[in-house]
């Protein structure tokens, strides 16, 4: 063989020989601008393109699938899918009404971590100013469609917060919306506007103008206002509106009806008062709760339709009748518990009498079409107006 040949041959051997013991090499290089030093096992220099280097490091690593990659692109802050759990997340806590530091809370942050880990929550403070910007939204959209309509009708009235004294005047703008061709009656509250002064008829007008200007209303669109009758919102209306554009509440004036006839009826409200102590009774009383649920289980009801007493409120007719008519559907139960009771405390209050009990059932059985009236005169999703004729003649009939 030629030694030119021989020659040739040995040195790609040699540099083959190299690349093996380089790329199989478990020795960490030193990476420097002119290439890796291996100085234990050779003397001499070995000079490699970094390039070269990068590429032989990427063939090692596990190359992940196109679909993997789409998929973790959109779970990162900015992509699709992060946008569309963010604006769940805004309809979850604006829809549930729940408050804004549920998304500092542990349970939901482990949620999400299990149920999308790539996804981070945004904080309590971006939340707030992602509402913000949801509700300037919508109240845009809203504000066009109100333009876009020829007639619209307001309901309104003063909310008073349990335990406390702020009031709020509530707002709601009803009106007829084509969808798709076909007309929907839609109903939006406006605002919750706090009242800072005294509830003058002129305080209220001012009120409704103030709202009205904000969502660029036409007063001259406005066909009524619903109400109750109280004499400052009353004359509100005629300030704002004028003559003749008050409907009275139906649903206002039924429940002064029973009430004012309840509250003048003493052997009634003494008959209440003594339903009431029996339920407070049960209510301050563990073990007597305890064996009135234990007394249904017995007789083959499930947890969930266990009953329990209800207490009224004194200035609601309908939470009393609501009282009376869930003790009457308990009333052998409950008498056979303070039966028991009797004989070994001495506070446990008298049960009523079977006359008064079958007094209690006619109540409810009166009551109750008023009941069912206010109800369904208190829709929201459909037009009520027509209902006032057959809701005023069903109690009679």
């Amino acid at each position: 063989m030629p030694s030119s040949l021989k020659t040739t041959k040995s040195s790609e051997e040699t540099e083959d020989a190299a690349a093996v013991d380089l790329n199989n090499s478990n020795l960490s290089l030193p990476f420097t601008s002119t290439g890796y030093k291996n100085s234990q096992q050779s003397q001499e220099d070995v000079t490699v393109d970094p390039a070269e280097m990068v590429y032989h490091e990427a063939k090692k690593r596990k190359q992940s699938t196109l679909v993997a990659c789409l998929e973790r692109g959109s779970s990162f802050e900015g992509g699709q899918k992060h946008s569309e759990i963010t604006q769940a997340l805004i309809y979850m806590i604006c829809k549930d009404n729940l408050p804004l530091s549920c998304v500092e809370k542990k349970g939901l942050q482990k949620l999400m971590r299990t149920a999308c880990p790539l996804y981070k929550l945004p904080s309590r403070k971006k939340v707030t100013h992602m509402i913000e910007n949801r509700y300037n939204t919508t109240k845009a959209v809203l504000m066009k469609s109100l333009t876009e309509q020829n007639f619209l009708c307001f309901t309104s009235d003063i909310l008073t917060l349990t335990n406390s004294t702020r009031s709020f005047l509530v707002l709601t703008v009803h009106f007829i919306d084509n969808v798709k061709g076909s007309p929907i009656l839609q109903n939006v509250s406006l605002c919750a506007q706090k009242l800072t002064q005294a509830h003058s008829g002129q305080y209220i007008k001012e009120c409704w103008e103030e709202i009205c200007e904000e969502f660029h209303i036409d007063k001259n669109k406005i066909v009524a206002i619903t109400t109750d009758g109280g004499a400052n919102i009353v004359a509100a209306v005629r300030l704002f509106l004028g003559n003749d554009r008050r409907i009275s509440c139906m649903a206002h004036c039924l429940n002064l009806i029973v009430d004012g006839v309840l509250k003048e009826n003493h052997a009634f409200s003494a008959l209440c008062d003594h339903v009431k102590s029996i339920v407070t009774y049960f209510k301050q009383s563990v073990n007597a709760m305890d064996q009135l649920r234990s007394e249904q289980e017995v007789s083959g009801m499930q947890e969930g339709e266990v009953l329990t007493l209800t207490q009224a409120v004194t200035t609601r007719w309908n939470s009393c009748f609501d009282m009376l008519k869930r003790f009457t559907t308990l009333s052998a139960l409950v008498a056979k518990i303070l039966a028991t009771k009797s004989q070994t405390s001495r506070n446990t209050p008298d049960m009523v009498a079977t006359s008064q009990l079958n007094i209690i059932r006619d109540i409810v059985a009166i009551l109750g079409p008023f009941k069912e009236a206010t109800e369904e005169i208190s829709g929201a999703n459909y037009v009520t107006s027509s209902l006032a004729i057959p809701v005023t003649d069903s109690p009679s009939s």
